[in-house]
């Protein structure tokens, strides 16, 4: 059988002395042929510590059942634009498959996958494409946002990941995702909407986390050349957990005594959660709801007793909670910047799918002159009568 190699020495090595090769990966072969070396999203993540400073190609190497059982994972992986990662998909004649191969045509990036198989599986590959359509999946527009890394002291890597199927934040909280929509003038709104599927480091499980942890979205007027933390000061947040709790603050220097200055509440812990925040300007509107994880073996590990044990998706119960908050209209009279970071410390990472800004436009000044002078029409024929 063939020996191990160390990772992190392995990458070091090829980076000095290839800088401009491929690096080639793969799982040590098993004496036990049916196996499975799935790739779920600890090792994914694990795998990404890795490669995350590498900017030369990466080929992965996977047995055919191997990639059946990780597609979630390595769609996002070959979403990656660095490095450039690539699918090497391996099948002899003897190969065990023990879920539909056919599968495989729900991966969008379909381009990266390369195949060395035997003319069995070579004749049943031909037929994927004209036999079931591509899944057609949101994704994320990685030209809309602007990724910010600040330093970190910490030894654990600690950074955004942006692939075209999420954005992942791993290690702790020292990078910032900055919208890069237009702001629109007052009165107007603007809606954020996503999925977030949160993930402990499984070698820190018996490990509490700060409460604070989770996702922060944060609204501010600063000037995005200025920023200089992941932690933006005078500005109003919107915290999900990853134990359920949702937090909307008014954390600005100058906070009004009229205003209040959090409103809370509360969901079932779940691995997942989907949320749609829309800022008025003079008002924030967060409705977060439980969702059911795509790629995650056994979801019970990390729902909590509330929740059903059962692990099936349409059996999973959604619950849901409206959380709101009046805040001041900012002083340039415009819809305040979006950033997205992380809150708390390393213990638990996240991932960002299905991510969405929309602005609506604001009412334009002759409609705001138009209904203005209707009122007063209006008012007029009142008083007459």
């Amino acid at each position: 059988m063939e020996k191990s190699v160390d990772p992190i020495i392995f990458i070091e090595t090829v980076q000095k002395l290839l800088p401009e090769a491929t690096v080639s990966l793969g799982w040590t072969p098993s004496s036990n042929y049916a196996a499975l070396n799935r790739l779920d999203w600890s090792k994914t993540f694990r795998l990404m510590s890795y490669l995350s400073d590498l900017r030369q190609p990466v080929m992965l190497t996977m047995n055919l059942n191997d990639v059946l059982h990780s597609l979630e994972q390595l769609e996002w992986l070959l979403g990656i634009n660095e490095p450039e990662i690539f699918l090497l998909v391996k099948a002899d004649a003897t190969a065990f498959v023990d879920a539909d191969f056919q599968r495989l045509s729900s991966i969008s990036e379909n381009d990266k996958i390369l195949f060395d198989v035997d003319d069995g599986w070579r004749r049943k590959l031909r037929h994927l494409e004209s036999k079931i359509p591509k899944k057609h999946r949101r994704s994320v527009e990685p030209e809309k946002w602007k990724n910010r890394i600040f330093p970190s002291s910490h030894s654990m890597l600690s950074t955004n990941i942006i692939s075209k199927t999420g954005i992942a934040f791993l290690g702790w909280p020292n990078a910032l995702l900055l919208s890069n929509n237009e702001v629109q003038n007052y009165p107007s709104k603007q809606i954020i909407s996503g999925k977030i599927m949160f993930h402990p480091k499984r070698q820190l499980r018996d490990i509490t986390p700060l409460r604070d942890s989770g996702m922060l979205l944060q609204f501010f007027e600063k000037n995005l050349l200025t920023i200089d933390s992941p932690k933006i000061d005078d500005s109003i947040t919107v915290l999900i957990g990853y134990d359920g709790r949702i937090t909307i603050s008014n954390n600005l220097r100058r906070l009004d005594p009229l205003y209040y200055e959090s409103s809370s509440g509360k969901l079932p812990k779940s691995p997942c959660y989907e949320f749609k925040v829309t800022d008025k300007g003079w008002k924030i509107d967060a409705e977060v709801w439980t969702s059911a994880c795509h790629g995650i073996k056994d979801q019970s590990k990390l729902l909590s007793s509330a929740t059903s044990v059962s692990t099936s998706e349409a059996q999973i119960p959604i619950y849901r909670t409206f959380v709101s908050l009046d805040t001041p209209i900012s002083r340039n009279r415009k819809l305040r910047n979006i950033g997205i970071s992380k809150s708390g410390d390393g213990a638990i990472d996240y991932l960002l799918q299905e991510l969405e800004h929309s602005g609506a436009a604001a009412l334009p000044n002759f409609t705001l002159s138009f209904i203005c002078v209707l009122f007063s029409f209006y008012f007029a024929l009142i008083f007459r009568a």
